[in-house]
């Protein structure tokens, strides 16, 4: 798919001016005037705080609302351009929820509504924002009058959402209708660009459609296809499964068991680790991840009574990475379930262990962000210390008589296990073998890369070793003493290298050290 050359960055919104009648009161008038000053003199946390205060007085003003979640994504900007991309993911998702809240308000809002269509149109893929925005781009068409410029913006990013929501047919549709307004030659170049781009995916789609979906399309049962899907599920057959389970849902969309149902698959779907798939997209595991939270949380809410779907839920909610953004409402339902006196052993000793986990996430959260604000502090040494109390050792052969153990330790946790390569070069530099990658960098390959300086001397050349993401503590790896094609080395020296990348800390290290290959046992340390 080719580059949008006009396609809002990670976190910077488009703003363009909608005359709307004067507001409620002068008051309101005055605050939203010296938040807008604020913004402009870059005083941006000044600003969220004076609209944050603001709405909690007038809590029925969608202008307020409005120039709240433009106030949280400016933020989210400023913060992404710092790499600090935990208050740039709360930006986000506080900036499209003071959006919601506006066009809650007012669905009249024009301006809210091509604000928060771009940007949910615009944010990565795993925020899950997608639909929001069409929603709310899709009402903006039908209230638009006499403003062509105005149309043509909303079509351009409306066929945007339409083309990344796999919704070709619409996508081609709209970026049509959107030529035929005559558009600035920009606007119109972008959006031919897009447009046979388009055509191509949805051509490609109905032929994979046509050949997929036969079996689904012959059965119109609800129980039967969920019966079906049940089955698929077991047999690992996640294809059939999710295949199944979404052509039921056309039929009934409020079957808690069926989301639960849902749920699973995309849980069993993303427990089996990164793939190829990953370089085809880099953001098909957290996709995922928030197709899983939702099912599973359609599904709680439908059923808030029933044990197992509540406990579903919360687990998944606790154990989610951290841009799902549910923990909060995890703890919530394990705390209501933890005060039940009806549940079994299994249950109760579940959601004891889940609520601890919980805890100590959010404990470790606040370790993470005492590292990253405060990193020469004692308290941030002691932080260190907490993490290097245990040891893993991997993939250890017992048939290899000549090898060279590796072992390094990882000295913290992010919310995410860190993205960590272990490789070997000879003494001139030259790549000889990856002994380890993780599995996201060594599948996205180029298309996102974590790990610079191994990216830049394997080529990507994983040599079969890719593997789960490990996390902190001591690790133990060995190099059999072959390079890349499976063939001995020759003695001599060697530079073990060990780079890793945490997120969203964008917290970085890297180390090595020279061995000698020889007829003689052969000790090196470094520290870094």
């Amino acid at each position: 798919m080719k580059k949008n050359k006009y396609c809002i960055s990670l976190f910077l919104i488009l703003f363009f001016a909608v005359v709307l009648p004067a507001q409620k009161s002068n008051n309101i008038d005055q605050i939203v005037k010296k938040a807008s000053n604020l913004r402009e003199r870059g005083m941006t946390k000044d600003a969220v705080k004076l609209l944050s205060d603001a709405v909690k007085a007038n809590p029925e003003s969608d202008k307020l609302f409005f120039e709240l979640g433009k106030a949280w994504g400016q933020a989210a900007q400023e913060a992404s351009e710092k790499s600090d991309m935990m208050a740039a993911m709360a930006g986000v998702n506080n900036g499209l929820d003071a959006l919601e809240k506006a066009v809650q308000l007012n669905p009249d809002n024009l301006e809210a509504r091509i604000y928060y269509g771009i940007f949910a149109v615009n944010v990565p893929g795993f925020f899950g924002k997608g639909p929001k925005g069409i929603e709310n781009l899709e009402y903006a068409l039908k209230i638009i009058k006499d403003d062509p410029e105005t149309e043509i913006t909303v079509l351009q990013f409306l066929g945007k959402g339409y083309r990344d929501a796999g919704m070709f047919d619409k996508a081609v549709k709209t970026w049509d209708r959107a030529l035929k307004l005559n558009p600035p030659e920009k606007t119109a170049a972008y959006i031919r660009e897009n447009l046979d781009d388009a055509r191509k995916q949805l051509k490609d789609s109905k032929k994979s459609d046509k050949s997929e979906s036969v079996k689904a399309d012959n059965n119109t049962d609800f129980k039967s296809l969920c019966k079906s899907a049940e089955q698929s599920l077991n047999k690992g057959d996640l294809k059939s499964a999710e295949k199944f389970a979404q052509t039921a849902l056309k039929i009934n969309s409020n079957s808690a068991d069926l989301h639960l149902l849902l749920g699973k698959i995309y849980q069993y779907d993303a427990e089996k680790g990164y793939d190829q798939r990953v370089y085809e997209d880099t953001n098909t595991r957290s996709d995922l991840a928030f197709k899983c939270a939702r099912h599973f949380e359609k599904a709680y809410n439908l059923k808030p009574d029933d044990p197992e779907i509540a406990l579903y839920f919360a687990t998944s909610a606790v154990m989610m990475p951290f841009f799902v953004n549910k923990i909060d409402k995890g703890i919530s339902v394990l705390e209501q379930l933890r005060k039940r006196d009806d549940l079994d052993k299994s249950t109760r000793t579940q959601v004891l262990y889940t609520l601890g986990f919980a805890y100590r996430k959010k404990g470790n959260a606040m370790w993470m962000k005492l590292i990253k604000d405060f990193p020469d502090a004692e308290e941030a040494n002691q932080v260190y210390k907490e993490f290097g109390l245990r040891e893993q050792v991997h993939n250890i052969s017992k048939k290899a008589k000549h090898k060279v153990a590796i072992s390094f330790h990882l000295g913290l946790q992010d919310e995410l296990p860190p993205q960590t390569a272990v490789w070997v070069e000879d003494e001139n530099g030259k790549f000889v073998k990856t002994v380890y990658v993780s599995g996201f960098s060594g599948y996205a390959k180029e298309k996102q890369v974590n790990l610079p300086i191994w990216a830049a001397d394997s080529k990507f050349e994983t040599c079969g070793t890719t593997g789960a993401s490990i996390d902190w503590g001591r690790h133990v790896f060995e190099w059999d003493l072959t390079d890349k094609t499976g063939s001995k080395v020759k003695p001599g020296k060697y530079i073990i290298k060990v780079e890793s990348s945490w997120w969203p800390s964008m917290r970085y290290g890297r180390a090595e050290t020279e061995v000698t290959v020889g007829k003689k046992p052969y000790k090196s340390t470094t520290e870094n």
